[in-house]
């Protein structure tokens, strides 16, 4: 996450600091961005933030953040390459 995005989201406003990453320009910092507060948001909201980090950049971006988030389907994602 950006510096401004990540002190915005250790005071739980959640809220700005979509806001903020969701301003980034360049689409795999902005992806990069939104797995990294999917990491910290509650679940209700975590998972369309890791489905639109997948729309923006390159899909290996939020793997890291799916796998913590819901090790369930990367499990599923790797079995299907097996």
């Amino acid at each position: 996450m950006t510096g401004l995005a990540t002190a915005v989201a250790a005071t739980g406003d959640y809220d700005r600091a979509e806001q903020i990453v969701r301003s980034i320009s360049n689409p795999n910092v902005q992806a990069e961005a939104l797995a990294d507060l999917a990491a910290v948001v509650n679940p209700e909201r975590n998972r369309t933030l890791i489905a639109d980090a997948f729309t923006l950049g390159r899909w290996t971006i939020p793997l890291q953040a799916l796998a913590w988030i819901d090790p369930t389907t990367i499990q599923t994602f790797a079995d299907e390459f097996e």
